[in-house]
């Protein structure tokens, strides 16, 4: 919950599982431990979810190997948190396979327009804000 709202759906109910049961790929993930890729990475294994790291530049993040991009990721996470640039975001969500219906969950800063106008023309589920580290949070 964000204060006393609720997600929109599915972004509620995948959160209102239980931990072990949710797979979040984390777009940008880095092993440089003061980005928000790092950070939210090792939230998402703290909260006992399943953290799946998606980033061309390392073959592993925090121990874990990476998948190179959401396209090759999607059928193994149940979401996707993006935390790279609005540009970046945008070749991620044009390469998805046609007809994916990934949740994904942009996080400040890591959409503008034309990314959202693209999950919006692909049907895809769309949060933007509020910071997942707060939800996982309020949640606890």
């Amino acid at each position: 919950m964000l204060g006393s709202m609720t997600l929109p759906e599915p972004f509620e109910g995948l959160l209102a599982r239980a931990p072990q049961a949710l797979r979040v790929g984390v777009v940008g993930a880095s092993n440089d431990e003061r980005k928000f890729g790092s950070i939210i990475l090792r939230a998402v294994r703290a909260r006992g979810s399943v953290a799946v790291p998606i980033t061309p530049s390392a073959s592993h993040v925090d121990g874990l190997a990476t998948a190179p991009s959401v396209a090759v990721a999607v059928a193994q996470i149940d979401l996707a948190n993006f935390v790279i640039p609005p540009a970046r975001s945008l070749e991620a969500i044009r390469a998805l396979p046609a007809g994916a219906t990934l949740p994904v969950w942009f996080q400040p800063g890591s959409h503008d327009d034309e990314v959202l106008a693209e999950c919006k023309r692909r049907g895809l589920p769309t949060l933007v804000g509020p910071c997942i580290l707060v939800e996982f949070a309020s949640r606890a």
